[in-house]
């Protein structure tokens, strides 16, 4: 997939390299090529991606020892001290 994405940016350098600014069919060719390379890059990248990259349904999201998820918000004011701190914080979970 690399190394077509860099081919296909190649096709890019060449038709910027100055060897025939008023070659429209040769610009054609370019691009065409340059799609299709990035046709195929596209391909491999999606028939690659189950391997790479998990599905979402496919991780387990649990909590503390296999129990839901919780969600909440602890306020601490900046007047508790460390041990107050540490209390409120382990009585919410």
């Amino acid at each position: 997939m690399h190394d077509l994405l860099e081919e296909s940016n190649k096709c890019l350098s060449h038709d910027h390299d100055g060897t025939d600014p008023g070659n429209t069919h040769h610009d054609a060719e370019l691009l065409e090529s340059r799609v299709k390379l990035l046709n195929m890059a596209a391909t491999i990248a999606k028939h690659a991606a189950p391997y790479i990259h998990p599905r979402l349904s496919a991780i387990e999201h649990t909590g503390k020892d296999g129990a839901p998820l919780q969600s909440g918000v602890l306020v601490v004011p900046s007047t508790m001290s460390m041990d107050e701190w540490e209390q409120a914080a382990n009585t919410k979970t």
